[in-house]
């Protein structure tokens, strides 16, 4: 039975998740509420009811390790698809949409972040920010909110070249991060010193300006 698949790769890949973190079936209180946290910010995933098969609340990069590896091995399994291509006509063209097998929600303003039978790593748990005021940098956790990087700025009298709108998601970064700094900074993407990245396989990469090929700032 798929529940028994699902409990045996929980048992399996997931046993090691912290404490902190969670594994959440459909029906639990804290699957409802990660989707429910979503849908603050993303109408889409309440309005079409979206349901993931799982939804995994990482508390730590070894968290996100696990959680990579264990999506992995659920599409081997065959508990999800590890694409489903779907057609769609737009403006009399038609164009291929592939589904990921997993989806990542911070901010939640994407509407990508959850998508149905997409498994949702929910990242609200890594909220982490650390200030360091002689080297001028701020460290992120995934699922920080922008009001919180620039509050923690400020408590040192700096300031964060990012996105305007406080209730969204440090994952905008990577898509440019456009804010009142940016004629006198740049965008945020632009003033990133290193990034640690988790890739598709489960490995941790920590990238620089000089590793990446792409610029580095303070």
């Amino acid at each position: 039975a798929p529940e028994t698949r699902m409990e045996d790769l929980i048992a399996s890949h997931l046993s090691e998740f912290s404490a902190e973190g969670g594994v959440y079936l459909p029906g639990s209180s804290g699957y409802d509420a990660c989707l429910l946290a979503a849908a603050g910010a993303n109408y889409a995933c309440k309005a079409e009811g979206r349901a993931p098969p799982i939804v995994l609340q990482p508390a730590c990069e070894r968290d996100v390790v696990l959680a990579v590896r264990a999506v992995a091995e659920g599409a081997r399994r065959g508990l999800w698809p590890t694409s489903v291509a779907t057609a769609a006509v737009e403006a009399d063209k038609s164009v291929a949409k592939v589904q990921p097998v997993m989806t990542v929600c911070g901010g939640g303003h994407s509407e990508l972040c959850v998508i149905d039978g997409a498994v949702l790593l929910h990242t609200s748990r890594m909220a982490r920010v650390v200030c360091d005021p002689a080297a001028r940098t701020v460290e992120l956790g995934p699922g920080v909110l922008l009001g919180a990087v620039g509050k923690a700025a400020a408590e040192h009298g700096l300031a964060v070249p990012t996105g305007a709108y406080a209730g969204v998601g440090v994952g905008s970064i990577l898509m440019g991060g456009v804010g009142r700094l940016a004629r006198k900074h740049g965008v945020s993407v632009q003033n990133i010193v290193e990034l640690d990245v988790v890739t598709a396989d489960g490995d941790v990469h920590r990238l620089s300006g000089s590793s990446s090929g792409g610029g580095s700032g303070g």
